[in-house]
């Protein structure tokens, strides 16, 4: 309420039957929406006075265009598949003015995204199942800052005057962020109590930026290049041991390359400055994840507990950057930027970490009608004596619930809890 806010949106889906078994949908979306003021912004003090007299995202805009083909074949190896195409167009912008200035800065953003995805399914024997595809990305991004210096006359702006180019907040030439990959997983039934999964996707991630000479953060820095492969797998079993109990227990290995935010972007927050850094590594994760689960013959009860360990290779973190190539301060540690001396921050690799916990979850009941449910989660990241504590962690939490239902009467009791967390 009270914000101005509008938006609006076209929606429209058609389907139509090729054959029998092959359907065509044509998605299509389109969205834009009215500048979006940021009154945490205009509520930001520095120094005893206020920081900003405006902060607002312009228009957010999206428009999306999408075939998907269905099929159903039936075959061993294809009994159906999915295969779609999208074009996206996405933009956006943002615009503040210091307070008692007379100059806007503006920065403008827009990202364009085609992609195809293939995903398939099979049935070799009775006891074997498979899904396997692939898939490909290319996002193209745009950005650029500019100021414009307001002309004011009785109280009222007149006219907008352009200036001078300021850093944009990613790469000024442009910037890319392209994906490819193709996985496969296999579902093997080797008896009655006892299933095997196993899958593996390989990733290709390209990614390139380059900036211009103007408004520069770094003069030693033109342009980023960054490409990867990266084999991910999962290897999971699962037992029955008794009618009602079974154990799991689950290998798997995860994969993330930086992207364009996490390497490019310039952006103040918070009184400090998070800069591009060019010599971001890719970060992975090995996970051993296991579990007991039990559910009574009438599936009134049940229980399960599970716990994991995950370890965090090159972990990705925001830390302290210096910019050596910079001299508009005394200090390497901070910069000059928008007429104010910050401190430097980027996205770095600090090492290994690892990640622990467990969950117990269950029900208890009396009856159909009285029963309680209960679960509590515990998570724990190491604490490292160089660069601290992992950011993201929860502290211990958990849900009690007790309910009570007849044929005219439902009702229930939460209670909530949830240690607190060391700031």
């Amino acid at each position: 309420k009270n914000t101005a806010y509008s938006q609006w949106d076209i929606l429209q889906k058609f389907r139509f039957i090729i054959t029998g078994q092959s359907y065509l949908t044509l998605n299509i979306q389109s969205s834009k929406s009215s500048d979006i003021s940021r009154y945490d912004k205009l509520n930001e003090i520095r120094n005893g006075e206020l920081r900003y007299a405006e902060w607002y995202y312009g228009p957010q805009e999206r428009f999306m265009i999408s075939p998907k083909l269905e099929f159903f074949n039936g075959y061993k190896w294809l009994r159906k598949g999915t295969i779609t195409f999208a074009i996206q167009k996405i933009g956006e912008s943002r615009v503040d003015r210091r307070f008692n200035s007379f100059t806007r800065r503006y920065q403008n953003e827009k990202v364009e995204v085609l992609s195809l995805n293939g995903d398939f399914t099979a049935r070799p024997t009775n006891i074997t199942s498979a899904s396997y595809g692939f898939e490909f990305v290319k996002n193209k991004v745009e950005s650029n800052a500019f100021t414009r210096r307001l002309v004011v006359n009785n109280n009222k702006i007149i006219d907008l005057i352009s200036q001078m180019d300021i850093p944009a907040r990613y790469p000024s030439k442009g910037s890319h962020y392209n994906t490819a990959a193709a996985y496969f997983n296999f579902i093997w039934t080797l008896n009655s109590s006892t299933t095997l999964n196993a899958g593996s996707r390989l990733t290709y991630t390209d990614l390139g930026g380059s900036w211009k000479e103007k408004a520069l953060i770094n003069t030693l820095l033109s342009k980023v290049s960054i490409n990867n492969w990266a084999l991910t797998s999962t290897l999971a079993l699962t037992h029955k041991v008794l009618k009602n109990s079974q154990i799991n227990v689950v290998l798997s290995s995860g994969f993330r390359n930086p992207n364009i935010d996490d390497i490019g972007k310039i952006r103040e927050s918070g009184g400090y400055l998070i800069v591009p850094n060019p010599f971001l590594k890719p970060e992975y994760a090995y996970n051993l994840d296991s579990g007991f689960s039990y559910s009574s013959s009438n599936n009134l009860n049940n229980l399960s507990l599970r716990g994991f360990i995950s370890v965090i290779s090159r972990h990705i973190v925001r830390s302290d950057y210096e910019i050596f190539a910079d001299t508009s301060t005394e200090s390497l540690s901070t910069i000059l930027y928008d007429g104010e001396e910050l401190p430097t921050l980027a996205n770095k690799n600090l090492g290994n970490r690892y990640i622990y916990g467990g969950s117990f979850q269950g029900r208890f009941s009396i009856n159909e009608n009285v029963f309680t449910q209960y679960s509590i989660t515990y998570t724990k990241g190491n604490k490292n004596s160089k660069y601290g504590p992992m950011p993201s962690i929860p502290p211990l939490f958990g849900q009690f619930s007790a309910h009570f239902k007849n044929s005219r009467l439902q009702s229930r009791l939460i209670w909530s809890f949830s240690r607190s967390k060391n700031p």
